[in-house]
């Protein structure tokens, strides 16, 4: 496969199954545990429960050993792998001491901006954002701007406010604080991604200049000229 029938295939994969299995559950147990997840991030622990954690540490496994097959190394290349390894590190805690579920279901809650996140990049990859689905590719755009705030700023700062809050009583402490600051930043370069790519931040800084935040496309080049072209054409 070229790359981008390679990253097509994964982007597919992983709407169909990482992100939107883990990205409902978990807005449904929070729905209906809400009480629970707040009061007991540290100490809940049920075997059932777990396996949802479990499942992530597959995609994320299975997904780093994609990368190293099949990807290009680049900036953009390593930071996605520092972002596996750190969440592969986080949730392995969970199975090992039988604390922190409820503590990683709130990182996990980041899969409900991944939803929308991928859906873009299918339409980017596969070049629909600039023919045939503009509008769509814009209407996704704005939602996963606002989804991606919600669930990857607002909701993570519970479990940040959490950790300072029990500082003294977490043997952990240093390791949630450290996650969270990796997931922080990781977050952060892709925020300012997006808004670069989809024309809010910075659209006329040369890509070269932009390293790891431009976004990756075989079209990279010509992307945004078209999908500018293309939206004074149906506006």
């Amino acid at each position: 496969l070229s790359w981008g029938a390679w990253n097509l295939t994964t982007l597919s994969r992983t709407v169909g199954d990482a992100s939107s299995v883990t990205g409902c559950y978990l807005i449904v147990y929070l729905c209906r545990n809400t009480r629970l997840m707040f009061a007991s991030p540290l100490h809940y622990y049920s075997y059932l429960e777990m396996q949802l954690v479990l499942l992530s540490m597959g995609y994320f496994i299975y997904d780093a050993i994609d990368m190293l097959i099949n990807d290009i190394l680049n900036a953009s290349y390593l930071v996605l792998m520092f972002h596996h390894i750190s969440a592969l590190y986080f949730l392995s805690f969970v199975p090992i001491t039988h604390k922190f579920l409820l503590y990683s279901y709130w990182a996990l809650l980041m899969e409900v901006s991944s939803i929308f996140l991928h859906c873009r990049s299918l339409l980017n990859q596969s070049k629909l954002s600039t023919s045939s689905m503009v509008s769509l590719y814009s209407l996704i755009s704005y939602v996963n701007i606002v989804v991606f705030v919600i669930f990857r700023f607002l909701i993570q700062l519970f479990p940040f406010v959490w950790v300072l809050v029990n500082m003294h009583n977490m043997f952990f402490f240093l390791m949630c604080l450290l996650s969270d600051l990796c997931f922080f930043t990781t977050n952060c370069a892709l925020f300012f991604r997006l808004l670069h790519s989809d024309g809010f931040l910075c659209w006329k800084v040369p890509n070269e200049r932009l390293g790891v935040f431009i976004e990756k496309v075989e079209y990279a080049d010509f992307e945004k000229d078209e999908l500018l072209e293309g939206s004074r054409c149906t506006s």
